[in-house]
């Protein structure tokens, strides 16, 4: 997934960030604290006009506000210095002077919190090991690996199947969540028991008939 984020412009020559722009990257560290997986891209850019370190000290200042005040990893972010090389307008030289961001995330659960911001459930995922009847999307296919595409009830299902075990008995670990609905069973059944073998109920016919 690749997410665009608003371009931070400056004036002619300037390198150093103002509070208002201080403000704007105060929101950018927010997402990339709220979200671990996003890796940004940061370009600094400068116009014609402009002295060949402005783009170099425009990236420095954000990547410095980001990295210090924000507690953001270094590992995280990817510096370009574009130089004077991509100029996006050639009437309106303010929008030359700028940083640009691009962040990206290889984690499914960011691709679908996206897809899902204008609205809900417009994507959803899972992940798992199934079994059959475990999933109903994955009863109806073929099961075989690959990518297989179904269609139910006006919504596209896409299945990834990347491997189909021979039937086999369950390692432990598989089958720990049966084992111990079972064992809590059996254990609550033996409680029940006891219970009723320690305290015998006794139905009194007389009062019950006055119920009736």
């Amino acid at each position: 997934m690749n997410r665009k984020i608003e371009d931070l412009t400056f004036p002619k020559g300037q390198t150093k960030l103002t509070e208002a722009q201080r403000e704007k990257l105060f929101d950018l560290i927010v997402i990339l604290s709220k979200n671990p997986a996003y890796q940004i891209a940061i370009s600094g850019h400068a116009d014609a006009g402009e002295a060949d370190s402005c783009s170099a000290g425009r990236l420095r200042s954000v990547v410095n506000e980001l990295t210090k005040r924000g507690n953001i990893s270094a590992t995280r972010i990817v510096e370009v210095d574009e130089s004077k090389f991509k100029p996006v307008s050639t009437t309106n030289r303010d929008k030359n002077r700028r940083v640009s961001f691009s962040l990206t995330t290889t984690s499914k659960q960011d691709v679908v919190r996206q897809f899902n911001v204008a609205k809900a459930n417009t994507l959803t995922l899972e992940e798992g090991y199934f079994q059959k009847g475990d999933n109903k999307f994955i009863d109806g296919i073929t099961w075989k690996t690959g990518k297989q595409t179904l269609e139910k009830s006006g919504r596209f299902v896409v299945i990834d199947v990347t491997n189909v075990d021979m039937a086999r008995t369950k390692t432990l670990g598989e089958a720990r969540g049966q084992v111990i609905n079972d064992y809590q069973q059996y254990l609550e059944k033996n409680w029940v028991e006891s219970l009723r073998k320690q305290f015998p109920v006794q139905v009194n016919e007389n009062e019950l008939k006055k119920l009736k």
